[in-house]
């Protein structure tokens, strides 16, 4: 059997995947997953980016790819096309996450949805790369949670980039996942485009292998079916419950873990060279 026959799709996160440490797609990558493509597999982008920082590099890859943004919680089949589905979080929800944020210190970042305005405190109290991303898009509430009267896309919070924050960050997962358990999703990452550590709370039973599930669902493609691309702890579901999951050369303890195979960081083409070893 040809190898492109053993996988009907391909998802792949973004950051420190298919982008390398200067934020960019290298040659070899954007050629093999263009050919991935060509072969008649689907290839989706699967990230906890949201659409509008998502769609550039989509791009500049191919149109034909799927974008799972948010962590799954928005699903477009393609770069032009309407989303499949958004899942909000509760609007309730999300100042009770927002409250929970301020006691331990945390600047609360609130994503109304595509498009929409992203509500901070103030501006000063927020990265400059990350301000720099979202522009005009950013507005000065003081306080967010009494901004929220509606369901949210995506609260989240950029907690810094040294071990400090990195604790903190797990510390709150555990703490936050107890209390909103079936309520909210809450997930950690180190984020390579803001040099700093996430956390995001989305709506309930939300995340990228959720919903690369729902989408193969629909598509009556089997889980066996899947290969698994990344390199976060945001991916380490998708990459432990894909037919075949592929960490990169540069990912952390608990992804190598889980992964099939581990392949070279992105700054050296690992995504080209797992599409070249397992499907082309």
């Amino acid at each position: 059997m040809p190898k492109a026959d053993r996988f009907r799709l391909i998802a792949l996160d973004i950051d420190g995947t298919v982008t390398d440490s200067r934020h960019e797609v290298r040659p070899r990558v954007r050629a093999a997953i263009r050919a991935a493509l060509d072969a008649g597999i689907e290839v989706w982008l699967a990230t906890g980016r949201v659409v509008s920082t998502t769609r550039p590099v989509a791009q500049a890859i191919d149109a034909r790819l799927g974008l799972m943004t948010n962590n799954g919680a928005v699903c477009q089949p393609r770069v032009d096309a309407a989303p499949l589905w958004e899942r909000l979080l509760p609007a309730g929800v999300a100042r009770e996450a927002e409250a929970a944020y301020r006691a331990v210190g945390f600047v609360p970042i609130a994503f109304a949805g595509p498009g929409a305005p992203i509500a901070v405190p103030r501006r000063d109290l927020i990265i400059d790369a990350f301000l720099c991303r979202f522009g005009d898009a950013i507005i000065e509430v003081g306080d967010v949670g009494a901004w929220i009267d509606d369901d949210l896309l995506m609260l989240t919070t950029m907690a810094g980039a040294d071990a400090e924050a990195e604790r903190r960050v797990r510390e709150q997962t555990v703490a936050m996942g107890a209390r909103f358990a079936d309520r909210a999703t809450v997930l950690p990452l180190w984020h390579p485009l803001y040099g700093s550590w996430i956390l995001d709370v989305i709506a309930p039973h939300c995340g990228k292998w959720p919903a690369l599930l729902e989408y193969a669902a629909l598509r009556d493609i089997d889980p066996s079916a899947i290969l698994a691309i990344g390199d976060g702890l945001n991916d380490v579901p998708m990459v432990a419950g894909a037919g075949l999951g592929v960490a990169m050369g540069q990912c952390g303890p608990e992804l190598r873990a889980v992964a099939d195979a581990v392949v070279a960081d992105n700054d050296h083409d690992g995504v080209a060279e797992a599409l070249e070893r397992f499907v082309l």
